[in-house]
């Protein structure tokens, strides 16, 4: 069985430590597992901040440290090499030197996540869409919870939708209308990790159907780059934090 292992080099999301080489190689072996890639995951380096950078080269290098220890246990010959981070490919191409293959994520479609972030974005010569699922609703009267820790200031009506968090949604778009249907631009009420709740108006409420009735995160060139600027990033940071079964991203 061929497996692959991702490196935990300070970000601390998932992934194998350094101290953890030894007992992992061995298990590999003990299992007769065959590792077919190795892969971590940097810090963004969209930012123009020279010590969000200067982290981005500590992970490299710790990366690099990996590789080099687990190569006294594992054979690596045939073994590719990642890392998760498209803009660090363009800041230094010392850094993609190292390795096999890199995520270039939009970078290939012409959006530059470094330098398009103040600037214009090109046109892209095809459409892209989001599309995410209905999965409840119900209506909440004023002073009750509806998430967490929020209270409804008033009567409303509240859809759950299939995303969340984990999925590439921003708490930073939370009170921004961002989800688009037929009845116009839903409001944004809360994000969770795999589900993200928004109001509904009443003509809508009385129409849409759970599990069945879907909306779209985005559909045009101008719904990502308003994401972007909520989040204050940059159009290819949000697209490539889109990821999830539980969605559909259409590319036409």
């Amino acid at each position: 069985m061929r497996v692959a292992i991702k490196v935990n080099t300070g970000l601390n999301r998932f992934g194998f430590n350094i101290s953890e080489i030894k007992n992992s190689a061995l298990l590999i072996k003990k299992l007769n597992l065959s590792v077919n890639d190795i892969y971590t995951h940097l810090a963004s380096s969209i930012s123009s901040n020279q010590n969000d950078y200067s982290f981005t080269q500590t992970q490299y290098q710790s990366f690099l440290s990996f590789i080099k220890k687990i190569s006294q246990y594992l054979d690596l010959k045939n073994v590719n090499t990642h890392f998760a981070d498209s803009a660090t490919i363009l800041r230094s191409n010392k850094l993609s030197s190292a390795f096999d293959s890199v995520r270039t994520g939009m970078f290939i479609l012409g959006l530059d996540p470094i330098y398009n972030i103040n600037e214009k974005i090109v046109e892209l010569d095809f459409s892209i869409q989001l599309k995410v699922l209905l999965l409840y609703k119900c209506s909440v009267k004023k002073d009750m919870f509806y998430s967490y820790d929020k209270k409804a200031k008033e009567n409303i009506n509240i859809g759950t939708i299939s995303i969340g968090y984990c999925d590439g949604m921003r708490k930073s778009w939370i009170g921004q209308n961002i989800i688009n249907s037929n009845f116009g631009k839903l409001k944004l009420l809360d994000v969770s990790m795999n589900t993200s709740i928004i109001e509904i108006p009443q003509e809508a409420y009385n129409v849409i159907e759970p599990l069945k009735d879907q909306f779209t995160i985005f559909s045009t060139q101008e719904d990502l780059l308003s994401l972007a600027n909520f989040a204050n990033t940059s159009i290819e940071d949000i697209t490539c934090g889109f990821y999830s079964i539980n969605n559909v991203i259409k590319y036409q």
